[in-house]
């Protein structure tokens, strides 16, 4: 059964959702950054191999369209998947936006059952306009530490740079704003 006070959570999330705009600007926001970040990613990659010349030491990547692309991909299959079996296997740091929590409202009556499938629909929506673009930045960065550190071994480390890359390229990570 629903906690006490889903209901109103869910209630106030569904109004918001609800609305197109919040849907388009979600999916809209990370297409248009995506190129953006891409071509930072460029100049940074440049920047990083000069420095390197130096140091001996690359930090920073070019990007990978194909690995992205490949992300990009399981992204979009796992959302879709996760919302056809009713389930959220992506924790990201708590699941700050409360997406996939299950039903919020109590599915014994007609009202019930409806507000506890638009709540569904709508948390797919949002997790379609971000999972995509998060996996992709995910494996373009796991990709680019095992290149740049000759390895093909992925450590914690690497997987909680990746992590914390793709978040803040998605706007979920916990930052000032």
């Amino acid at each position: 059964p629903p906690e006490k006070g889903a209901g109103i959570k869910s209630w106030m999330r569904i109004s918001m959702l609800f609305n197109p705009k919040t849907q388009v600007r979600n999916i809209m926001g990370n297409a248009i950054i995506t190129p953006v970040n891409m071509v930072s990613d460029a100049f940074s990659s440049f920047a990083d191999k000069q420095i390197a010349k130096k140091t001996g030491v690359r930090t920073t990547g070019n990007i990978n369209i194909k690995q992205y692309g490949k992300g990009f991909k399981e992204g979009l299959y796992q959302s879709y998947n996760d919302f056809k079996k009713g389930i959220n296997t992506r924790d990201m740091q708590g699941n700050r936006f409360e997406i996939g929590q299950g039903k919020s409202f109590k599915n014994d009556n007609i009202l019930g059952k409806n507000l506890n499938k638009v709540d569904s629909i709508l948390n797919f929506a949002l997790d379609a306009g971000d999972r995509p673009f998060y996996e992709a930045t995910f494996t373009n960065s796991i990709n680019n530490q095992l290149v740049l550190n000759n390895t093909t071994e992925i450590t914690q480390d690497m997987i909680d740079i990746a992590t914390q890359e793709a978040l803040s390229r998605t706007w979920q990570d916990n930052n000032g704003y």
